[in-house]
């Protein structure tokens, strides 16, 4: 694992494609933005876990259209 440390405004590039930005912190919350491909979905881990821990969906397949809906709305077109 890398660990860094970064103020507000600095950016960590990871590749060529992808861009994490600081945005604000406050307090212990530190809040980051990501620029990805469309080819990458970036969740939270709360949400992937949530995914796998749904009982009668062990592998979470239910939240999949959920995920790709959001995506089509957030980058505004359809995504294959």
């Amino acid at each position: 694992m890398l660990v860094l440390s970064r103020k507000v405004g600095e950016r960590v590039l990871v590749g060529d494609s992808i861009v994490i930005t600081v945005l604000a912190t406050r307090g212990q919350v530190t809040k980051i933005g990501i620029e990805a491909p469309n080819a990458f979905v970036v969740l939270r881990e709360e949400i992937t876990l949530a995914a796998h821990s749904s009982p009668g969906d062990p592998e979470g397949m239910e939240l999949l259209p959920v995920m790709n809906e959001r995506k089509r709305r957030i980058h505004g077109r359809n995504h294959s």
